[in-house]
C-alpha cells in the first residue's frame, strides 16, 4: 500500500477538546544527529523512545538532554502507576520510576549513542 504524499491525520481529542499532540512517546533527538546504528556503543543503555512529560501542545515528537529549537527537555513520565516506559536502541523496554528516570537522564550514555558528540550535549551531562 502506498500512502499519498499529503496525508492528514485526525486531530485527537481529550475530554472532548482538541489536542495538538498525537502521541505521548518522543524520540531521542540525539539519534537524529548520530544515526549510524553500527557505531552505537551501548544500544542497551541508550534510549530510542521515551514516554515523556510533554505539554498537550508539544508535537515535536522529540526529547533531548537540553531545550533547543522547540525540543522538550528530559523528563520521563510516570503516569502508569508511578512508572514510565523507555524503549532502548536494542529495542528492549524498561519500566522505570521517577528516581531511576532522573538517574538515567543524567547519564551521557542514556542520550549519546556513540562517542561522537556533535551537538555538545556531553558537557551538560554529569554522569558517564
Amino acid at each position: 500500500m502506498t500512502l499519498p504524499i499529503s496525508t492528514t491525520f485526525p486531530i485527537s481529542t481529550r475530554n472532548g477538546l482538541a489536542a495538538n499532540r498525537q502521541s505521548s512517546y518522543s524520540m531521542n533527538c540525539v539519534i537524529c544527529h548520530d544515526s549510524e546504528t553500527a557505531r552505537f556503543v551501548a544500544p542497551t543503555k541508550t534510549f530510542l523512545f521515551m514516554e515523556a512529560n510533554l505539554s498537550a501542545s508539544d508535537n515535536t515528537g522529540m526529547i533531548g538532554p537540553a531545550s533547543f529549537q522547540g525540543v522538550s527537555t528530559k523528563a520521563v513520565s510516570t503516569r502508569h502507576n508511578g512508572r514510565g516506559h523507555l524503549v532502548f536502541c536494542d529495542f528492549h523496554v524498561e519500566r522505570v520510576n521517577a528516581k531511576t528516570g532522573a538517574k538515567l537522564e543524567r547519564s551521557k550514555r542514556f542520550w549519546l549513542p556513540t562517542t561522537t558528540d556533535q551537538m555538545g550535549f556531553g558537557a551538560m551531562l554529569p554522569d558517564p
